[in-house]
């Protein structure tokens, strides 16, 4: 694993930051509420949370130096299907020669069609490595 991660690092330094996508993906359920609140003391807390469940919504961002390049938002989860329809729907016409695509390193990522897809207009596809050295440190510090 930390042999990946070294990897990782040696070929992403070699890209320049002008080149850098990064595709992530966020997921809400547009009826959750909080279950606890805080009120001055004597007065209650109280707030309004929807009746009905919902369903989740799901966005896909790709994002570089200049900003947002690409995004789908949809309902339901990121599945194979959707990644996929992404990918070469929305990111790939977005998408120049040497561009370096990085994501996440899920199986729903790694789809039939996905890669080659990416490929064909001359960008390069890197996958995370698993446990990514930035997200471990970042929970692990104090605040």
């Amino acid at each position: 694993m930390q042999q990946a991660r070294v990897e990782f690092w040696q070929m992403i330094t070699q890209v320049e930051a002008k080149d850098l996508v990064f595709i992530d993906e966020a997921g809400v359920n547009l009826a959750m509420a909080r279950l606890y609140a805080r009120a001055l003391q004597g007065h209650r807390a109280y707030s309004h949370r929807p009746q009905n469940r919902g369903k989740n919504q799901t966005i896909i961002g790709a994002l570089t130096l200049d900003g947002i390049i690409a995004a789908l938002t949809f309902e339901g989860g990121t599945d194979g299907r959707a990644f996929q329809t992404f990918v070469q729907q929305v990111l790939v016409p977005n998408l120049w020669k040497g561009a370096c695509v990085v994501m996440d390193n899920f199986s729903s990522h790694k789809v039939d069609g996905i890669a080659q897809a990416i490929e064909a207009v001359g960008a390069k596809l890197v996958y995370l490595s698993l446990l990514n050295h930035f997200r471990k440190s970042k929970f692990s510090q104090k605040c």
